[in-house]
């Protein structure tokens, strides 16, 4: 990942650095630009209106396009991935934010990165697909290991600091070496964003057509009721690890891509496989209980709701 074009800061690391600098805190620091200290409640690093661009770039002295660079949206549209500003996003973890505190594990760092500087994040560590540091070979980490805490590098210097902006325990530890199988097979994935950038992304397409359909159709993952870029790292690291190992051990290509998991392209590509129900009583009831609790309503909108009420 070391040089690659998407593996830079992303915005709300700028700005975090930039207060550090100054002496502000980074809302003071906001309120001062004119961005407001609101900014820190949505996912800035994902997207960014154009009055917030420019002030951005007035402060930093960048020019726009760079400040947009800088954003999750752009790296996913130079790879030619469809987007939104916002709900789910193919790809990209989510951070949950409420009231500026983080209630998912989207942000992922590396505790060795954080201990030889510089206080960075790189925008390749909110993207699902990544789960090693390549630079150092160790596995990415999400929260704190002592009190279990969504890393939340925009409270309390704790980027700056590299601690837990809780129980401000040190997030430079524990290292868990990643093994050679493991730095290999991120490289490959790798390998398919860097050719998705370069204009040829019907890899990466079938990639994550392939970890979706493993995600559908295995009843040990399917049990998590979520997307699989809204897992934890070390439960997405398996998902991963697993689909790689079969499609990108060797040289890929969209074929191999699909027969590595024993896939068949159908025109209804969302459809799950129906599965029979146990004939003991207790077991078919146990069974109805699990898919019960997978069940998601749809929301309807405030507007349609006030409107018909």
């Amino acid at each position: 990942m070391h040089g690659m074009s998407f593996d830079h800061q992303t915005i709300g690391s700028l700005l975090v650095n930039l207060a550090w600098e100054r002496g502000d805190s980074p809302a003071t620091m906001t309120q001062r630009m004119g961005l407001g200290w609101s900014i820190w409640t949505r996912d800035m690093d994902r997207s960014l209106g154009d009055r917030a661009v420019q002030l951005i770039s007035v402060a930093t002295g960048l020019p726009c396009d760079q400040v947009r660079a800088m954003t999750l949206t752009r790296r996913l549209q130079d790879a030619g991935i469809p987007t939104q500003r916002n709900g789910f996003q193919r790809w990209l973890t989510p951070i949950g934010i409420y009231h500026r505190q983080r209630l998912r594990y989207g942000q992922l760092f590396c505790p060795v990165c954080l201990q030889t500087g510089p206080a960075q994040l790189r925008l390749a560590w909110r993207l699902a697909s990544n789960w090693v540091c390549s630079t150092h070979t160790v596995l990415l980490r999400d929260g704190c290991a002592q009190c279990g805490t969504p890393f939340a590098p925009m409270r309390h210097d704790a980027l700056m600091l590299a601690r837990c902006d809780r129980c401000l325990a040190p997030l430079r530890t524990p290292v868990e070496p990643a093994s050679q199988t493991e730095c290999h097979l991120q490289i490959r994935v790798q390998s398919l964003w860097r050719q998705a950038m370069a204009g040829d992304g019907q890899q990466l397409a079938s990639f994550h057509e392939a970890l979706t359909a493993v995600v559908r159709r295995d009843p040990q993952f399917r049990l998590s009721g979520e997307p699989w870029n809204f897992w934890r790292v070390a439960e997405r690291r398996e998902l991963l690890v697993n689909v790689a190992q079969a499609t990108l051990a060797g040289p890929a290509s969209h074929s191999s891509l699909m027969r590595g998991v024993g896939l068949k392209k159908t025109s209804k590509p969302g459809r799950r496989r129906c599965t029979g129900l146990p004939a003991d009583p207790s077991a078919r009831a146990a069974k109805l209980m699990q898919l019960a609790a997978r069940v998601r309503f749809a929301r309807r909108p405030k507007a349609r709701i006030a409107r018909n009420a």
